[in-house]
């Protein structure tokens, strides 16, 4: 219980900071990851909204899943839910807040199939696609 409290107050005063990148280290570091059910049934329902063409919904729930998923240390969802928020933004046309997700997402899980899919996009969108 101790070892929570000390990840939680760590990572308040870390993105106090502005430090973005940190708190994924220090759940991996202290503990597995803590995802809950509930928040994978959101994940899943997200997709559904992207396979339904509700980009607006999808983003919004990607965004904030995005930040659920990194504060439990799961970075693999965090970065798979940036990348949709991306998406999904990009699918809205607004390219500007599309750029921002993937470039977070290059910027804090760049070792991740996610971050190399954000490249893609990246360079697609700076050709004019």
């Amino acid at each position: 219980m101790r070892s929570r409290y000390l990840q939680l107050v760590l990572t308040a005063a870390l993105a106090t900071a502005g430090c973005s990148a940190v708190p994924e280290a220090i759940f991996t570091r202290y503990g597995p990851t803590r995802t809950s059910e509930r928040d994978r049934a959101d994940f899943e329902r997200a997709r559904r909204l992207v396979t339904e063409l509700h980009y607006e919904e999808a983003a919004g729930k990607f965004a904030s899943l995005a930040e659920r998923f990194a504060l439990t240390g799961d970075s693999d969802r965090s970065a798979q839910s940036m990348f949709w928020a991306g998406y999904c933004y990009e699918k809205l046309d607004r390219l500007a807040l599309a750029e921002e997700y993937y470039h977070r997402l290059l910027r804090r899980h760049p070792q991740t199939q996610s971050a190399q899919r954000a490249g893609q996009r990246l360079a697609h969108l700076a050709g004019g696609g």
